[in-house]
């Protein structure tokens, strides 16, 4: 009997030894490596953000010389981890493109990981992060003449000479409908259902962590439900008033705008992009290479600047 015992305790102990402390665990590890992504994503976001305080502020200078006297509908912002005239692929950097123009190099750290000083940078990027690769996330800027939920609405006209040279960007004249910076991350298909296509589950469980204000999902080229033509369409956490825009309007006409639209009405965690402004290839990175498509779904983020 002793000896039955002694052996049922040891597989007993055995047993215990091979069980996870935590059931979830497994799950845990996802969501948290996915949380990581997001965050990695938020921060380059960011980065972009600061840049483009200051170039709106006035006397931008980037890191290679160039003057960039303000922001243009569609410029592009995204590293290259394999461009020639980055002197070590171990900075943090970004170039910045613009229509007709070349690309321009931005480092996002007054001093590099060897140590040397960068004169003309600014810390955009604390110390540690890095950033994605511009195969596979950049940020664009959008600036709209009419508000985005209009379906007329377009990137708005800047102000040139009689030779056609810009002498004013129209994301810094007044009357606009929005000027926007958008990223955008292809998804590994690690977070990809292969049979569905769908985000998977411990993604989706991340993004719901965020809160609405943070405008973060993941965007995908379908067919939207009810409609009759592909759009992009996003889910995830969003609060935008073009999002809401027309149920707003709808809202104050029926209550005579005596009545305040309720706060919770405005998170939303569907949204149609604009095909009108985003189309099939909208989203590109370094050498105008699509990031997101049809079999590619992406983590997005919109904000105002």
């Amino acid at each position: 009997m002793y000896l039955l015992m002694l052996l049922a305790t040891f597989m007993a102990s055995l047993y215990g030894y091979n069980l996870s402390a935590r059931p979830d665990y497994d799950r845990d590890i996802a969501r948290k490596k996915a949380a990581a992504v997001i965050f990695k994503f938020t921060i380059q976001h960011n980065a972009v953000r600061k840049i483009l305080v200051n170039i709106n502020i006035g006397g931008f200078k980037a890191d290679d010389g160039a003057d960039i006297p303000w922001s243009m509908p569609g410029d592009v912002f995204y590293a290259d981890f394999d461009a020639g005239n980055v002197q070590d692929n171990e900075d943090v950097h970004l170039f910045i493109k613009q229509e007709g123009d070349d690309e321009h190099l931005i480092l996002l750290r007054d001093k590099d990981n060897t140590g040397h000083i960068n004169p003309g940078s600014k810390n955009y990027l604390m110390t540690g992060r890095q950033v994605y690769d511009g195969d596979e996330m950049a940020s664009k800027i959008i600036c709209v003449d009419k508000a985005l939920n209009e379906s007329d609405s377009k990137y708005c006209t800047s102000a040139t000479d009689a030779d056609g040279n810009v002498t004013q960007s129209c994301c810094n004249m007044g009357g606009l409908g929005g000027r926007y910076i958008i990223s955008y991350k292809q998804l590994d298909a690690r977070w990809i259902n292969r049979v569905t296509g769908d985000v998977s589950l411990d993604f989706v469980q991340a993004i719901n962590k965020k809160l609405y204000y943070d405008n973060v999902g993941v965007i995908r080229w379908r067919e939207p439900i009810g409609g009759n033509k592909k759009a992009w369409q996003f889910k995830g956490k969003i609060n935008f008033l073009p999002v809401y825009a027309d149920d707003l309007e709808k809202w104050n006409k029926e209550h005579n705008n005596a009545v305040n639209y309720p706060v919770e009405y405005r998170n939303r965690s569907e949204w149609t992009l604009p095909d009108w402004i985003f189309k099939e290839d909208f989203f590109v990175g370094k050498n105008g290479n699509k990031i997101c498509d049809k079999d590619h779904p992406c983590l997005f983020k919109i904000q105002s600047f």
